[in-house]
């Protein structure tokens, strides 16, 4: 954010010029003074004036920030003279004025007429209404030059004369586009300067061309100017007592924006190097429209942009999808091997532990020996027992070379049943034990089912000389 200061000519459209006003130009001024020949201050701005001999006024309309300055020409060419009365109001209100001593002799242009600031005439940024009133007497004359105002934050410029550094008006260091680096001060004739050589001053603007204007003194030195990457020109500051003089001028510059860099390389015993000062010419419109027009396309360029960025999304998506694939296909790989080895360390083998493994006899039975209940009673025959009787294999009769032959038909044929039934019983639980051992080396999971395995003949004692028929339940199935 950031202003500039306008120039207005006498000469602007903008002027209302009440009363009796003539318009003149340097050379030709009343009784043939040259005015800039003449003026110890300075030239006369754009060589142009408003002359006036009588009580008139002069009004301006502007939006601004109300700070201002009003600035003429004094005439002291007339015996006698003196100076006329200047007033100004703005929106209806006071501003400074400045009451000089007569310049008898000579002329000076250039001059404070009027200023607004935040200390009088000052009010709220928008549309102003200057009015500069003016009373002359008998021995007095005006000349009107020009005025110079702060504008609104970042104005719209169209080939305006600008002002930068100007410590009438306000100080100079609060100009947005000139700064001042180490080694500068500000003089009582509201002028900057140094005499500290190296000490540097630089200046900001989108223009065609810039001048300066400095006050010299009786002893010569040397300063410098550079703009941009060009090479640095030499300032000859030549003795004399003219205030507000034209130090150098740098026209003809590309259309952009440029940056001035002033230095002050003379003695610090000479002349030191003291600024006024200076004009820019900003940019037209049309000017401003041509940096626009081959400026590339923002449009195209977001285009562009975006179409890689609409590119690079699609291939991070890609991307992204194949690498959540792959991500999901390692868990689902390494959840089916940690449960396969889960599932092969709960298998354990088929154990016995919960069966009563006490050894049925034969002699029980005889003897009227019962097991106790819910028990199992089948055992390997123990040879070196005298009570127990080896089970015959089954045959399809009686064989009489038994070493042990039956005492009769009932209990023979009870032998027999016992012993088909044990070997019924033994083939079944080979086909279990085998299946299981299959089950086991597939780590299939049916080591969960529970299983009732007799070791025995699987007859089961109700009472004395009686068989308690047993019935046998599949794995997966209830006794209903």
């Amino acid at each position: 954010m950031s202003t500039v200061w306008f120039m207005v000519d006498d000469t602007d459209p903008r002027f209302n010029y009440s009363g009796s006003w003539s318009a003149v130009s340097t050379g030709n001024f009343i009784d043939g003074y040259d005015f800039d020949e003449m003026s110890e201050t300075g030239p006369v701005y754009n060589q142009t004036l408003h002359y006036t001999t009588g009580n008139v006024s002069v009004s301006f309309r502007f939006n601004g920030s109300s700070y201002l300055g009003v600035y003429g020409t004094q005439d002291g060419t007339i015996g006698n003279g003196q100076l006329p009365e200047i007033e100004c109001t703005l929106d209806g209100s006071p501003t400074w004025s400045f009451s000089d001593e007569y310049p008898e002799g000579h002329t000076n242009n250039n001059m404070l007429a009027c200023r607004a600031d935040s200390r009088i005439g000052g009010s709220s940024p928008g549309e102003h209404e200057l009015v500069i009133n003016v009373t002359n007497f008998a021995n007095s004359d005006w000349y009107f030059d020009y005025i110079t105002y702060e504008s609104l934050v970042d104005p719209a410029l169209d080939g305006e004369v600008l002002q930068a550094g100007n410590a009438d008006v306000i100080d100079s260091s609060n100009y947005s586009m000139l700064t001042f680096g180490a080694g500068w001060t500000n003089n009582e004739d509201d002028t900057t300067k140094t005499s500290i050589p190296g000490s540097n001053a630089s200046l900001k603007f989108n223009g065609t061309s810039v001048s300066l204007y400095g006050d010299l003194g009786n002893v010569s030195n040397t300063a410098a100017y550079q703009i941009d990457n060009e090479e640095p020109v030499t300032i000859k500051l030549a003795a004399s007592s003219v205030d507000n003089q034209l130090l150098f001028t740098a026209g003809n510059l590309s259309v952009g924006e440029h940056t001035l860099v002033v230095a002050f390389n003379g003695s610090e015993s000479g002349m030191p190097f003291d600024i006024s000062y200076f004009y820019l010419t900003s940019l037209t419109t049309a000017q401003q429209a041509s940096l626009v027009s081959s400026t590339p396309d923002a449009s195209s360029n977001t285009t562009s942009s975006t179409s890689h960025s609409n590119t690079g999304a699609i291939v991070g998506a890609v991307l992204g999808s194949v690498a959540a694939i792959l991500l999901l296909g390692l868990g689902v790989m390494f959840l089916l091997k940690k449960r396969r080895q889960t599932r092969l360390q709960g298998v354990t083998p088929f154990e016995y532990s919960d069966l009563i493994t006490t050894p049925f006899r034969y002699s029980d039975h005889l003897s009227g020996h019962k097991p106790e209940a819910g028990s199992l009673a089948f055992s390997a025959p123990n040879k070196s027992h005298p009570d127990m009787l080896p089970l015959s294999p089954l045959r399809a009769g009686t064989d009489a070379s038994s070493p042990h032959p039956s005492s009769g038909n009932d209990s023979d044929q009870a032998n027999a049943l016992a012993n088909l039934k044990l070997q019924q019983r033994l083939t079944v639980l080979q086909e279990e034990i085998a299946r299981r051992d299959r089950q086991f080396a597939e780590g299939s999971t049916q080591q969960e089912r529970l299983f009732t395995v007799h070791t025995d003949s699987g007859l089961r004692m109700a009472g004395e000389d009686a068989f308690r028929e047993v019935v046998e339940v599949p794995p997966g199935y209830t006794p209903d």
